[in-house]
């Protein structure tokens, strides 16, 4: 029965093995494509950035939850004793709304992030054939706001889970 066994193991080693050659190991089929070829794909990065970080359905919006946690942290805010909420005057008390704020704001992040990597891939001018008006009205508005929405999700994460100094 071991015999078997490791003439099974053997076998399935040597297929696995026999498929794996230098040349095309690890190669993608297709490469990936560059998303943004033109000025007016590139404002998708901006809006996915805005949607993720602002303007989100119901209770998964990450300037609605910040605002209510920062309120209900407040001194005068009484009505915030109900059990369900597990706030108290607790930011690092986890519930839904909190880690909503962490999730949202990293993934809001982690799109400008990507945007602005391929701007500085093709040394800060990423449509060389735009023209004068699409570059200063456009490109430049767009970067502009991916650095804005990049910052302001980092106020909204250092103001609710960083420590006051």
């Amino acid at each position: 029965m071991k015999n078997v066994a490791k003439y099974i193991t053997l076998l399935i080693s040597i297929i696995f093995l026999s498929n794996c050659s230098k040349d095309n190991f690890f190669q993608l089929e297709r490469a990936p494509e560059n998303p943004w070829n033109t000025p007016a794909e590139f404002e998708k990065a901006v809006i996915g950035v805005y949607s993720r970080g602002l303007a989100d359905d119901g209770w998964n919006c990450n300037y609605v939850n910040w605002t209510l946690i920062k309120v209900s942290e407040a001194d005068d805010v009484d009505w915030v004793n109900d059990p369900e909420w597990g706030y108290h005057r607790d930011s690092k008390l986890q519930n839904t709304y909190t880690s909503l704020v962490w999730v949202n704001s990293y993934q809001a992040i982690a799109g400008s992030n990507v945007a602005l990597d391929f701007v500085s891939s093709k040394n800060n001018n990423p449509f060389p054939t735009a023209s004068d008006n699409n570059q200063k009205y456009n490109v430049q508005r767009i970067i502009g706001e991916l650095h804005f929405m990049r910052g302001y999700m980092y106020y909204l994460l250092t103001t609710m889970f960083g420590n006051a100094y």
